[in-house]
């Protein structure tokens, strides 16, 4: 995954409401974060299995970080 790809993600988390993600899935917040790029981000199929991955990689770093 590229820097700003990894920067996009994170920025999307970040306006993302800490309540809808601490509510979902690994799978189903993944899919949720995908679905609110492509809204704001042009992603290839491509980008998308990266950031599925990588979502439910760090899905614990993820809600610790919501949290805060």
């Amino acid at each position: 995954m590229s820097p700003t790809l990894l920067r996009k993600v994170w920025t999307t988390i970040d306006c993302s409401a800490t309540t809808a993600l601490m509510r979902l899935s690994d799978g189903e917040m993944a899919q949720a974060l995908v679905e609110r790029m492509a809204g704001s981000y042009s992603l290839s199929p491509e980008e998308s299995s990266q950031i599925k991955t990588y979502v439910s990689q760090k899905a614990s770093l993820i809600r610790d970080v919501a949290l805060r």
